[in-house]
């Protein structure tokens, strides 16, 4: 009885043992189960476009709307811990009025990279940006505008996930052409190239890195203004922006002007060397640009960075 009694002590032992090994193995592969498969609802706003202005060293931020802003595009990709887009959505302002800023989507637990563009479209029909990765994004357009780009880390858990996007300030880079005199009755238009050797793209379309805002390649970007379009009637005091994506930062680059009469003939051409330029800054050439002795400066509008002056 006791040889008996002893063996089964130790068989009853031995299957609690294996029942509460196999109970523990089964209510982890069940956890872990749930958390694969659950989803939660995200849900993102876009802010934070930000302005500044330093002069003296002194300076002050906002932190504006997409409204703002003035940006009317916006891509948001939403990539797993592979690099592999799991999400990603396209907004038009003049189509989705009542939540253009604002996107709503299911994702599992877990960690991501949340990769948004704004930009200003240039036309109607032109659509927000395709995002590839968090290095590659671009945008197909008739001429570069102002554009915001933000990279930024999320982890999703269970409960409530709001994740907000800053974008911060914009990554492109602005010439705006300022001329103090009065223009020629011949002049019709004025065109700015700038990086006149740069490459050209029939589809216009422009690649950069999303989490610097530098592109690998040097776009040339041609922008002509008509007078006609002036409400004034003239070129004078009137602020001729031209916008890009730059190589580096900040960057050298050469910009044409020519001043051309209605059957497109020249009347006066200008070319600025060694233009120090910038992303989210306005280099500003502002003088008189119709006379020999014309004198004046390069500026910065006070709605970005830093003050520079370059006499031409």
């Amino acid at each position: 009885m006791k040889i008996l009694n002893s063996k089964t002590v130790a068989l009853l032992a031995t299957l609690l043992v294996s029942f509460s090994f196999f109970s523990c193995v089964n209510q982890i592969q069940d956890d872990s189960g749930t958390d694969a498969d659950e989803k939660v609802t995200v849900n993102i706003s876009f802010s934070g476009f930000n302005f500044s202005y330093d002069e003296d060293d002194v300076t002050t931020r906002a932190d504006q709307t997409a409204a703002d802003a003035q940006v009317n595009r916006i891509a948001l990709a939403v990539l797993d811990k592979d690099g592999t887009i799991v999400f990603s959505s396209k907004k038009n302002a003049t189509v989705d009025t009542e939540d253009f800023d604002k996107i709503s989507c299911e994702l599992l637990l877990g960690d991501y990279t949340f990769v948004a563009v704004a930009h200003k479209a240039s036309a109607d029909t032109e659509e927000a940006a395709d995002i590839t990765s968090s290095t590659v994004a671009t945008i197909t357009s008739s001429k570069v505008l102002k554009t915001f780009a933000a990279v930024q880390p999320v982890t999703i858990v269970r409960g409530n996930n709001t994740v907000n996007l800053a974008f911060g300030k914009r990554i492109t880079s602005t010439f705006q052409l300022y001329t103090t005199d009065e223009t020629p009755a011949e002049v019709a238009s004025c065109e700015i190239t700038l990086k006149p050797a740069g490459s050209t793209t029939t589809t216009a379309a422009y690649k950069f890195d999303p989490s610097t805002g530098l592109t690998s390649d040097s776009y040339q970007n041609k922008v002509e203004f008509l007078r006609s379009n002036s409400e004034t009637g003239t070129f004078q005091n009137m602020a001729l922006n031209v916008h890009c994506f730059l190589k580096e930062n900040p960057q050298t680059i050469t910009v044409a002007v020519v001043m051309k009469d209605a059957s497109g003939n020249e009347v006066k051409s200008y070319t600025f060397n060694d233009v120090s330029m910038a992303p989210h800054r306005t280099t500003r050439a502002a003088g008189k640009f119709f006379h020999a002795s014309a004198g004046g400066s390069f500026t910065f509008d006070n709605s970005d960075d830093t003050t520079l002056d370059v006499p031409f």
